[in-house]
């Protein structure tokens, strides 16, 4: 049987994907046992008690535990106690369409320095942890309760509220990842992981060309297999869906900041059959690129 995937739903503002649930023992995700999910997702723990499986690695819960989990990894809360309570904030990517990084795009998720810690997490290994010091706790259930609250009522701005608690949520992650001390974390900002670099450098300057996994392959000069699998084990997503990733993020922003035709768009973002962009934003967004723009300038 296949390990179920969850997605977020498309709440701020059109853009950008958010859900935020209260992690219990009665939660269904919680009952159902191993899952993952398509977008990326933080799991705070005011009160840590029983067992968190991440990639088949079982992490004995404690009081602050923050886990970082990219998309595609499974986990598994089936192992959590009654008295464990804690929040699972899962949200897109492109939450944080626009944002740039000393002039850089950071359109692809890995080069936001926002979620550069998420980058770091390897299968099943403490990098996907981190603890929140206990004298800041209390903002940070604080923070969570209060997006809780906004997602579940919908009141006005709602939309900008999450926005704006999710960015304060991932400026504490970094400053928190920053400061750990663990060996395993001064090893990972030590030692980068070249070829993925290079994957995602290659993604940046050829995005708007018909790129494919095989010229990203020939130009880090590895086969199309072994980059292909290398690139799922080490990101959990198939390298196909980085280049598509990179190409929607810029087709939304000029969908929404040009008048361009969806055919202009379509070939600005490396598509030579506007059919063919059609069906694949279609697949990302659930909605065409012309009604999804109407959509948004109505919002």
């Amino acid at each position: 049987m296949s390990t179920p995937i969850f997605q977020a739903p498309v709440l701020l503002g059109g853009l950008g994907a958010i859900e935020v649930h209260v992690v219990d023992r009665r939660h269904p995700r919680v009952l159902l046992g191993p899952h993952r999910h398509a977008d990326l997702q933080v799991v705070y723990f005011a009160r840590g008690e029983g067992r968190h499986v991440l990639d088949g690695e079982v992490h004995e819960l404690a009081d602050g535990d923050v886990y970082l989990i990219p998309p595609g990894h499974v986990h598994d809360l089936s192992g959590i106690d009654q008295d464990a309570k804690g929040w699972a904030i899962e949200f897109s990517a492109s939450a944080l369409d626009g944002m740039t990084c000393g002039g850089t795009s950071t359109a692809l998720w890995r080069a936001n320095p926002l979620l550069r810690s998420f980058a770091h997490v390897t299968p099943g290994g403490v990098s996907a942890r981190l603890r929140v010091p206990r004298p800041d706790r209390a903002e940070w259930t604080d923070r969570c309760r209060q997006m809780q609250r906004e997602y579940q009522d919908n009141r006005t701005g709602r939309a900008l509220a999450l926005y704006g608690n999710l960015l304060l949520l991932l400026i504490d992650i970094a400053r928190l990842a920053e400061s750990r001390a663990e060996p395993v974390q001064r090893h990972l900002r030590a030692a980068q992981d070249p070829v993925l670099a290079e994957v995602f450098a290659v993604i940046e300057e050829y995005w708007a060309t018909d790129l494919g996994p095989a010229d990203v392959a020939a130009r880090v000069g590895l086969t199309p297999a072994y980059l292909t699998t290398l690139v799922r084990e080490r990101t959990g997503r198939p390298l196909s869906a980085w280049i598509l990733e990179r190409k929607m993020a810029e087709a939304r922003t000029l969908l929404l900041s040009t008048d361009r035709s969806v055919e202009s768009i379509a070939a600005a973002v490396g598509f030579s059959d506007p059919a063919h962009f059609n069906r694949r934003f279609r697949q990302v967004h659930g909605l065409p690129p012309g009604r999804w723009r109407n959509n948004q300038t109505k919002s």
